[in-house]
């Protein structure tokens, strides 16, 4: 999988064919179903009005606009309806090292925790960053695809039989 992806031009690769393609195969690997609404949930609003955003974000350049965008989470996973990851992707040719740093990924982190969702997932399957959003704390960072397999007992922690459900 990886030398296709070297081979291709990815940076013609948009987010929806990154996730299509490698993101969301790799969560089924991992137990997740997506034909399942009550399992998974993709492009799911978040239901935080623009007041609760001014509140995270404060006064930034373009706000419209980005609230917009920032509604939207692009993958919810949940067990007996209970949200337990939420899921930031984005296209092969975007980096998540400063993912923290965006509005965006502020948002995010700061809606997991008023949620009580502990994992927050950015990648762009090249590299993908684990969070734990309760405590704002990197679990772990994966460089390159080749280190899920290496580190597959890090990984483990995104599978759907490891999702407790208090």
């Amino acid at each position: 999988m990886r030398k296709n992806i070297i081979r291709s031009d990815f940076k013609k690769i948009k987010e929806e064919e990154t996730k299509i393609r490698y993101i969301f195969p790799l969560f089924e690997i991992l137990g997740w179903n997506f034909s399942d609404y009550n399992e998974t949930s993709l492009e799911y609003s978040s239901g935080f009005d623009e007041r609760v955003y001014r509140e995270i974000l404060g006064k930034i350049p373009n706000f419209g606009e980005n609230f917009n965008k920032a509604k939207i989470i692009d993958c919810v996973f949940r067990v007996n309806n209970k949200e337990q990851i939420y899921l930031e992707a984005k296209k092969l040719s975007i980096h998540h090292l400063d993912s923290l740093d965006t509005p965006d990924g502020k948002i995010l982190m700061k809606y997991a925790k008023l949620n009580d969702v502990r994992c927050v997932v950015f990648t762009n399957f090249l590299t993908m960053r684990i969070m734990d959003a309760l405590v704002n704390q990197e679990v772990c960072f994966f460089k390159n695809p080749d280190e899920y397999l290496v580190n597959f007992e890090t990984l483990k922690v995104l599978m759907r039989s490891n999702q407790a459900v208090l």
